[in-house]
């Protein structure tokens, strides 16, 4: 009986957790302090105060807090695409995978936008942040390039600029949302209509003639 006692009056033992685990409770940490302080607020010992580990072990999953942030951005980035992808994945048209992309965009952002703008705020050329989403951006410029091209019949690198010109102009769409300027339904439809009748008039005009030679002057 007295060593039951002890037994039960001794302090638990603390878990391990699987590195997989413990390296997604890094990720959250950071997400927190990112939304407390910023990302340049970011240091590996506070994320490892914060998650109550050892300054060592937070270490032992990333070199160093850029290598954190590239990855906390990379995880968010990459539920933004796979949610996006499961809402294309009935999708025919053109029209079908811009606005199921478009609403993917605009749910997450509703759910975790101040946190994807603050890691974008600190990104510049030399960044991993920087790094990734300009690995990002040119893989959806190719996935959308080809949805563009089996479409319209545009050349592929011509459906792959309007596609990169599309992309970039979403944030706009979604800045005026978040500023009260336009309901969320408005600047989605707001933003397809736009999408494909720009689309489709590259497509009947002289850019769409079926090359990727340049058009006109300089």
């Amino acid at each position: 009986m007295a060593q039951q006692a002890a037994g039960q009056d001794a302090p638990a033992k603390r878990r391990r957790l699987p590195p997989e685990v413990r390296r997604d409770h890094l990720l959250d940490v950071a997400a927190s302090l990112v939304l407390e302080l910023g990302a340049d607020g970011v240091t590996m010992e506070c994320v490892a105060q914060r998650a109550g580990v050892s300054r060592g072990l937070g270490y032992a999953h990333f070199d160093n807090s850029d290598d954190l942030l590239a990855a906390l951005w990379q995880r968010e980035a990459s539920d933004l695409d796979r949610r996006a992808a499961e809402a294309m994945a009935d999708a025919k048209t053109i029209e079908d995978h811009v606005r199921a992309a478009v609403t993917a965009y605009f749910d997450v952002l509703t759910e975790k936008g101040i946190l994807l703008a603050r890691l974008l705020e600190m990104s510049s050329n030399s960044t991993p942040v920087d790094e990734q989403r300009q690995q990002r951006d040119r893989a959806l410029e190719l996935y959308f390039g080809e949805v563009v091209g089996r479409e319209t019949g545009l050349a592929p690198k011509r459906a792959r600029a309007v596609a990169s010109i599309l992309l970039r102009s979403l944030p706009f769409a979604a800045e005026l949302w978040a500023r009260g300027v336009l309901r969320r339904r408005e600047a989605i439809e707001l933003f397809v209509v736009m999408a494909i009748g720009a689309t489709n008039a590259v497509a009947a005009s002289p850019l769409g003639a079926g090359s990727d030679v340049a058009v006109g002057g300089p």
